[in-house]
């Protein structure tokens, strides 16, 4: 089987991209305009992985109201915007994988539940096109772990679910790649616990990007 037949599916946050630093700003601004109490870098690490509204409903305090999860996340969404890219980083080896991944004629995407009017530029400034899809939640009933958006990806590309990889650091792409009959490749360098991604993938998670590069090159 040619290696243009397979792909690997990357999550974004925490996985190809720290995305923190730009993320913990946009939301402590928003959480400040209205009086709610900001949180650490470490803090926002542990509320990330089911898109916006989640982030921001874990980061107000438990007696908010929903109509302030809806106030604070637009504001939220409005900060993000100016500083996407800011002090985002790619994880260190990220950006030559891709290249090589895509040098070898293997399909790459990143499918993420960050809002895909702010992923797809994001991935855009630090990739370019050796990411051949970007999708990110253009509606909530697209978020992972819904195998929907994942499919359609692998779908476009002309690849079976056997002949693709998920990569990621959480909960979210562990089912989504299970709703989706994929083997899943995690990482431990992301925003989830090590130990817990490990106990609930059973997969021992990637060190850093030179491990994961030395696995998908085995698997593929």
């Amino acid at each position: 089987m040619s290696l243009a037949d397979k792909a690997v599916i990357f999550d974004l946050d925490g996985t190809v991209l720290d995305t923190v630093p730009d993320l913990a700003f946009a939301l402590n601004k928003a959480l400040a305009a209205f009086g709610y109490p900001t949180h650490s870098q470490d803090a926002v690490k542990g509320f990330l992985g089911n898109g916006s509204f989640v982030l921001v409903r874990r980061a107000l305090p438990e007696e908010a109201p929903d109509s302030a999860v809806a106030t604070v996340r637009a504001r939220f969404r409005e900060e993000y915007e100016k500083n996407e890219v800011d002090k985002t980083t790619a994880y260190s080896g990220m950006a030559e994988l891709l290249a090589e991944l895509s040098s070898l004629g293997i399909k790459t995407a990143v499918v993420t539940n960050k809002d895909e009017k702010n992923a797809v530029p994001i991935i855009d400034h630090f990739f370019g096109r050796t990411v051949g899809v970007c999708r990110g939640v253009r509606e909530d009933s697209e978020r992972k772990p819904n195998p929907k958006v994942t499919l359609s990806v692998l779908e476009s590309f002309g690849v079976s679910p056997e002949n693709a990889v998920f990569v990621g650091d959480g909960f979210a792409d562990y089912e989504t790649a299970k709703n989706c009959g994929i083997r899943f490749v995690p990482v431990g360098y992301g925003y989830t616990d090590f130990k817990l991604l490990y106990e609930k993938s059973g997969v021992a998670p990637m060190r850093d990007v030179a491990e994961l590069r030395a696995e998908l090159l085995e698997i593929l």
